[in-house]
């Protein structure tokens, strides 16, 4: 039900270029608003639209291109900049950098000093922000450009980045959370419905005080727990906890495999004097005898 319910608001999204909430609760009369709001939340995360007051509007009726990339960039913004911080430690003069397009990227270059480095980026943004430094030395990857992100890639960026050494990366898995977020609300979650009896948790909510309507106006809006959604975002944040704690394991046992002090050598016994080697000759003698 969530499938197609969710390929009809993609529909209107792209027919109309905004959808209303109100209009949706028409639409879905069977389906909670906090569904529903939800199923405007899940295009958002696939770049597909962007939130709005009472509603959605298709991100491709935005006039300008660059708009995608700015609304990403003004998300999160405070987590971004302690990313930024935490890289920073990470890079030296007089080393190669690779920066990864990006919004996240872009942060880590506004507070890049002015030092003799080498940068490489896939992000023309981050490229242009460097450009106004006048030690570090930048090399942009070549490739399509994608607007959500304007990073460049394909196989000419392959080539180059095989024939580079890089010292330290910034890379950013933007589609991860996306990717966590698909796989809980579209397998994981279904797949426990099953289970406990076919139960849609992902609208699973109890109504602790139903809607006052007068005709078609909502007087005051239902009070709903919305134990699906809560229980749905404890799914992400444990899988998300778990990726993180495999990477953060893995760093650790390969720094301390490079870390490891290597075994000392077994000292080599010293060679029989000639004295020790005469002696040992009487010895054997005397033993024949």
């Amino acid at each position: 039900m969530s499938i197609a319910r969710r390929e009809k608001v993609l529909t209107l999204l792209r027919e109309n270029g905004t959808v209303m909430l109100k209009e949706l609760e028409k639409l879905f009369p069977e389906v909670s608003s906090m569904t529903l709001r939800r199923d405007l939340e899940y295009f958002e995360n696939l770049g597909e639209a962007v939130r709005i007051r009472g509603g959605a509007r298709y991100i491709r009726t935005i006039g300008e291109q660059e708009d995608v990339y700015a609304l990403r960039a003004a998300k999160n913004q405070d987590a971004k900049t302690k990313i930024a911080n935490l890289a920073l430690k990470f890079i030296e003069p007089r080393r190669s950098v690779f920066i990864d397009a990006g919004s996240t990227g872009m942060f880590l270059a506004r507070n890049l000093p002015d030092l003799n480095f080498s940068v490489v980026t896939s992000g023309i943004n981050v490229a242009m922000e460097l450009s106004k430094r006048y030690k570090p030395s930048v090399t942009i990857l070549g490739g399509l450009i994608n607007r959500n992100n304007l990073a460049a890639s394909g196989n000419q960026s392959s080539q180059i980045i095989n024939s580079l050494n890089i010292d330290t990366a910034l890379i950013v898995g933007s589609a991860f959370s996306t990717i966590v977020t698909s796989l809980v609300n579209d397998i994981i979650m279904p797949l426990i419905g099953c289970l406990i009896g076919g139960v849609d948790l992902a609208t699973f909510n109890i109504t602790l005080k139903p809607a006052v309507m007068d005709g078609e106006t909502v007087v005051s809006e239902a009070v709903v727990l919305g134990l699906g959604t809560f229980l749905t975002t404890i799914i992400d944040f444990l899988l998300i906890a778990f990726v993180v704690f495999l990477v953060v394991k893995a760093m650790n046992m390969a720094k301390a495999k490079l870390e490891k002090p290597a075994e000392p050598e077994p000292e080599k016994e010293p060679e029989p004097t000639k004295e020790e080697q005469l002696l040992t000759e009487i010895r054997d003698l005397l033993k024949n005898k």
